[in-house]
């Protein structure tokens, strides 16, 4: 959970785990905010990169996770301190941003045991999925998309500036997203022919520090079929968060699918299912406050007029006959 600036060694670790048939959960974060109050009061969110420095093993799969910013129109508010005061402490702020991503049921795979009974998940600042179908099959590899945004999500370039219109949505291209995927299969020996890199030795050594012990030759591992389940972030599972929605039942129930059995997974959903309805889109609250507050003066008045229209008519009619006869 959480990898940062992973090195050549620890790919190399992750990989051999992978073709050895090692059940492997891998949730990646590529950026975390910071959100600062400027003195007009302002909130000037900033965005601070993680590193985790996998991306360069995961593409030799066909994974990987975009560096692009991930957002949507279903996202949930997260309190924020605005001020250093014991004001701002007391009562922090709510602020919605379409980075804080939220995963409803609808979004979610209810073929498989790891969400099939999941309602809602905080996916905060993480990103899409990189899956290239082409490379995986050559590779002998079958991915499942677990998780996916809601089809009013896009992503913006992770070098645009955080100015203007960085937070509207635009007009077209909005799609779902994936976010979490089991991959499955005999992984390959990405490192196969090359040597095993070395330990990066640490940068201040005592001078009375023994030099680092030979590791020998590595032995070499059985190919077996393995899992990766690859998230495309890691903030969810913070203390913070694991007690909101379903975080905690989907770390759960991811460790138990990968390492012990599904039927136990199956036995954690027997429990009260959340039939919480799920945040509607700016476009559908739009329409039903239409509804509500419109819809039914517009009605009465068409009436109203239709009315007035026919009893025109037939008075005019009756005046004509008279007028006639």
């Amino acid at each position: 959970l959480d990898p940062r600036s992973f090195n050549e060694r620890q790919r190399w670790e992750v990989a051999r785990a992978l073709h050895a048939g090692k059940p492997v959960i891998l949730a990646v974060q590529n950026y975390e905010w910071d959100y600062q109050v400027t003195r007009q009061g302002r909130l000037n969110p900033t965005k601070r990169d993680e590193n985790p420095g996998l991306n360069e093993l995961l593409e030799q799969y066909g994974l990987g996770v975009s560096r692009d910013i991930l957002m949507d129109e279903s996202n949930f508010p997260l309190n924020i301190q605005m001020g250093n005061d014991l004001l701002a402490m007391l009562a922090p702020q709510a602020v919605s941003l379409p980075t804080h991503v939220l995963l409803t049921g609808q979004s979610m795979n209810s073929d498989t045991s790891i969400t099939n009974r999941l309602s809602s998940i905080l996916y905060l600042w993480g990103s899409a999925l990189d899956i290239n179908q082409d490379e995986l099959t050559k590779h002998g590899l079958t991915s499942t998309t677990l998780m996916s945004t809601s089809d009013k999500a896009w992503t913006v370039p992770a070098d645009a500036p955080i100015e203007g219109t960085y937070y509207e949505a635009p007009k077209t291209g909005l799609k779902s997203y994936p976010v979490m995927a089991m991959i499955t299969g005999q992984f390959p020996d990405v490192y196969s022919g090359k040597e095993r890199p070395k330990w990066d030795q640490p940068r201040q050594q005592r001078p009375d520090m023994p030099p680092p012990p030979e590791e020998g030759e590595a032995t070499p591992v059985t190919p077996a079929p393995g899992k990766l389940l690859l998230v495309g972030g890691s903030e969810m599972f913070r203390k913070n968060f694991l007690e909101g929605a379903n975080n905690i039942d989907l770390i759960l129930n991811s460790v138990d699918a990968v390492s012990l059995d599904e039927r136990l997974v199956e036995v954690r959903g027997m429990k009260q299912a959340d039939r919480a309805i799920p945040k509607p889109t700016p476009g559908v609250r739009t329409f039903w406050k239409f509804v509500n507050y419109a819809l039914g003066s517009i009605v009465i008045a068409a009436v109203g007029i239709s009315v007035a229209a026919v009893r025109r008519n037939r008075r005019n009619a009756y005046t004509m006959n008279y007028a006639a006869e």
